[in-house]
């Protein structure tokens, strides 16, 4: 997939987070409410490999750096909406989506690295 391709579909994932996030609870479809601490850890692991993706470029750092910060500004953003609060465990979730795309993504690095060393063997 192309980089274009990967931000473009990046903006759209964002506009629905966003849409999500500050609709009225009544607009929020009901398997999201029902499956909300879920929905927090998906959303946040999606986006991660999401922005990997777009920017492949990206230092880590920088990438968890701006996960961190929208987990927290969306929360922080959504104390001053009608029907909706703030939640330190909506946050804790975030963390846990990220903590899992970690997770995947460096085991995944540490695959590939392994198969080319294997790889570089055989080729000796």
């Amino acid at each position: 997939m192309s980089i274009l391709i990967s931000k473009i579909l990046l903006i759209i994932y964002l506009l629905g987070i966003v849409i999500f996030a500050f609709a009225p609870g009544i607009w929020t479809p009901a398997w999201v409410v029902n499956h909300d601490k879920f929905s927090h850890m998906v959303v946040f692991f999606l986006l991660g490999f999401m922005m990997v993706f777009s920017f492949p470029r990206m230092k880590m750092f920088m990438l968890l750096s701006l996960l961190v910060f929208f987990a927290v500004l969306i929360e922080f953003l959504q104390f001053s909406f009608f029907n909706r609060g703030f939640s330190v465990v909506d946050i804790l979730y975030d963390f846990i989506g990220i903590g899992l795309f970690l997770g995947l993504y460096f085991s995944f690095i540490f695959y590939l690295e392994k198969q080319f060393i294997i790889l570089e063997k055989i080729d000796d």
